[in-house]
This record gives structure tokens, sequence and C-alpha cells, in this order.
């Protein structure tokens, strides 16, 4: 009489077959693993966000690599024509999934989107370039991980912080003592919103007197909009390109400069690496 582990038993020894939803299961659980993540430096250190806010003392964050499932949100045309496609992304990035894109300061979410490229594609990106010398053109190869963060500089420019992370400057011309902040990603959606609706409606072009009221917290004290919209439409250029400048100076972000080499001429610069559609979509 055959005992039961003969009965079991196969022609040959051989183990019996793997049932087929079982041999499924295993192939799923091999391809399942952990994507890596990296931890950003945010370049404010969370110190420009008012207490309570959910950045504040924060200063890294969590993101993980893109995968290619993430490449769908950057193929999107519905996202895309929006405009927020980007923004998507990276949320869908962030590790912490209580913290909200749109509430980062806008060069905090530079640091953040230059990551997620240099995680998803590389740290190699290249553009088209004119030589500042010879004028020629050539397609250039810079390498974002030499990007470095840019803390605020008031000291040299004239411009003291307040307790509420807001900055003052007197501007030399006007002699108006202004009070501005610094912009989030909700506030630079809004100004794209503003300027999208004004071609629409086929209004004029009004992006530079739409970012200093923007920016622009009081007037020689006075907060009301009236105030600051008459202030903006009738500030002298050379007081509205000081202010520009006090912004930025006072703008922590990604200084996005590399070392470039004019193959043609040789001429060699530090430069302003140009941003163009290929950063985030590049010719792989």
């Amino acid at each position: 009489m055959r005992n039961n582990q003969d009965r079991l038993s196969v022609a040959g020894g051989q183990d019996p077959p793997v049932p087929a939803i079982e041999q499924a299961q295993n192939n799923v659980s091999t391809f399942s693993f952990a994507t890596p993540t990296e931890f950003v430096e945010l370049p404010s250190q969370g110190e420009l966000y008012p207490e309570g806010h959910p950045l504040k003392g924060i200063k890294t964050i969590e993101i993980r690599h893109m995968t290619a499932k993430d490449e769908d949100i950057l193929t999107s045309q519905a996202l895309i024509q929006s405009g927020v496609v980007l923004e998507r992304l990276l949320q869908n990035v962030i590790v912490d999934k209580t913290i909200n894109i749109d509430d980062f300061l806008v060069g905090d979410k530079n640091a953040l989107l230059k990551a997620c490229r240099q995680y998803g594609y590389g740290p190699l990106y290249e553009v088209e370039v004119r030589c500042p010398s010879c004028q020629s053109e050539c397609a250039y190869e810079f390498d974002i991980s030499k990007w470095k963060n840019k803390e605020c500089d008031i000291e040299s420019s004239g411009i003291k912080k307040t307790e509420n992370n807001t900055f003052l400057i007197i501007l030399p011309f006007s002699g108006v003592d202004v009070e501005f902040r610094l912009m989030t990603s909700r506030d630079e959606k809004k100004m794209e919103n503003i300027g999208e609706r004004n071609k629409k409606l086929k209004l004029p072009e009004s992006s530079a007197t739409d970012f200093l009221k923007a920016l622009i917290v009081s007037v020689n004290g006075y907060s009301d909009m009236a105030s600051i919209f008459n202030f903006v439409e009738s500030v002298p250029a050379m007081d509205a390109k000081i202010l520009r400048s006090a912004y930025a100076a006072a703008t922590p972000d990604v200084e996005s400069k590399n070392e470039f080499v004019c193959p043609k001429c040789s001429y060699c610069e530090v430069m302003e690496v140009p941003l163009s559609i290929n950063f985030f979509w590049p010719e792989l």
C-alpha cells in the first residue's frame, strides 16, 4: 500500500508544480520594494514661516525618488494646461502628506524641484546657451548637483526684518517706507491665474505691478489695499527696481549657477543656468 507521500509525489521525484495563483503572488512580491527617499535641505531652514505653520522650524523635507508612475503626472496634458503639473508632482513625492506644497515659500519649493529632478533624471541638464563673448549658441551640459542653497542677505541691502517675518525698506527716490513679505507657492499660482485671466480678457499685461501688489504688506504704515494699489500704480521705476532687488536679497532660494566654458571661443564664466522645458522633460 502506497503512503500519502507517495501519492503526493510526481514521477522522477520532482516537486509538484506551484499553483498559478501562488506563482503570481510570488512574482508580485519579487518586484515589491521600497522606493528610495532623500532629505532635502530647505533654504529658509524653516525660520521664515509664522508660528503654528506646519513648516515652522523644519530644516529638511523627505521626498521619495520619482517613479515611472510619477512620469504620468509630467505627461498629463490636463495638468500641463492647467499650470499645476509641477505642484502635483511635488505633492506626490513628499513623504509627509500632511504638508501642502502650496504652503512652501517659493525658494523652498525651488529646492524641492531641483532635488526631484536630480534624483529622477540625474544631475546632468543639457540646455541651449548663447556665449556672452562670441554670441555663438551651443548645447551645454550643466551639473545641477552643484547648485547651492542661498541664504537671505539683508545686511548689505538696507533691509530690516520684523518679528512677523516681514521686511522693511525705505525707498530712496519716493522716501516711502515699504513693508513686504516673501511669497509662497500659493501666491505664485494666484499671480499666474491673474495673468491667464488678463490674457483671456485681452487686458494689458500687468505682471510687474501684480508682483508688487502681491508682496507689499504696507506703505508708510498703511496696510489697506487701496493705499497699496495707489502706491504701486505711481511708484517711480527706480524704486520699483530697488524693491524687487530687496525682495531677491531677502529670499532664501536655490542658487542655480554653474561654470560655463564656451566650446568655440573658450570664454569662461559662472552663469545663472537658463531653465527650459527640458529641465523636467529631458530628451532621454
